[in-house]
């Protein structure tokens, strides 16, 4: 009987240390990534925001820029995508996400204005594990 009693004991542990670990692997933080400063920004603005709802924070940054949507948007496929550990992958054009648990979304917007300029909308999101 002692040594059946081991036996499931030490199954048990097994299981059970296993199952922790998957958890903890699973659930382990990512570490926040860096988002790049556009080099020629002007007028800069930033915000933030919080959605109770879906349990997400925000950081806002607007800017100006003489540059075209078109540079904008490779200078941040350029310092996001080519990192060799970077971890950043694009999900659409202007879109980036990072990490699982929790994951963070970079979303890139831009908009032609009079006089050659360009607006820009870079919404960084972080979102918990729940």
């Amino acid at each position: 009987m002692g040594k059946w009693l081991l036996i499931v004991a030490a199954v048990f542990c097994t299981i059970f240390a296993c199952a922790v670990g998957a958890y903890r692997w699973f659930h382990q933080a990512t570490v926040p990534p860096t988002v790049p400063t556009y080099p020629n920004a002007q007028q800069v603005a930033l915000s933030e925001g919080y959605d109770r709802y879906y349990n997400v924070i925000t950081h806002i940054t607007e800017f100006d820029t003489r540059d075209t949507p078109e540079s904008v948007l490779s200078f941040y496929d350029s310092r996001l995508l080519t990192t060799v550990r970077g971890g950043w992958q694009r999900f659409r054009p202007g879109e980036y996400l990072y990490g699982t648990c929790p994951w963070y979304m970079l979303d890139v917007q831009t908009a032609p204005l009079p006089n050659d300029l360009t607006h820009v909308t870079v919404t960084f999101t972080k979102a918990s594990c729940y």
